[in-house]
């Protein structure tokens, strides 16, 4: 699964291409109640299952994963970048260009 800190450094290696977006995690749904109950089957006793429970949930809550919907959205937000500045590129060289043949035409 990718973590935050794997989109954070796209976000640093592209400074600017993310401007005005915003990266959002999804939170991890844990059922400690089932979680303890099943430990408390495989025979540990209720203060070390609640115990286990809370640092699962503790971990949880600390990890800022993201889902593969936050995948999918974040691709299209880059493919959408991508077309912009493409576009942008391609309006660049054809200024360009006709600089250049202006300035041919005159000497």
């Amino acid at each position: 699964m990718i973590k935050e800190d794997d989109i954070e450094s796209v976000i640093q290696e592209f400074p600017g291409l993310f401007l005005g977006y915003t990266v959002r995690m999804a939170a991890v749904t844990f059922d400690t109640l089932k979680f303890v109950k099943t430990l408390q089957a495989a025979g540990l006793d209720a203060p070390q299952a609640e115990a286990i429970a809370s640092a699962v949930r503790d971990s949880h809550e600390s990890a800022d994963l993201a889902t593969k919907s936050d995948i999918r959205e974040l691709k299209a937000e880059m493919r959408e970048l991508e077309l912009r500045m493409t576009i942008k590129l391609g309006t660049m060289m054809v200024a360009s260009i006709g600089i250049v043949a202006a300035l041919v035409k005159l000497l």
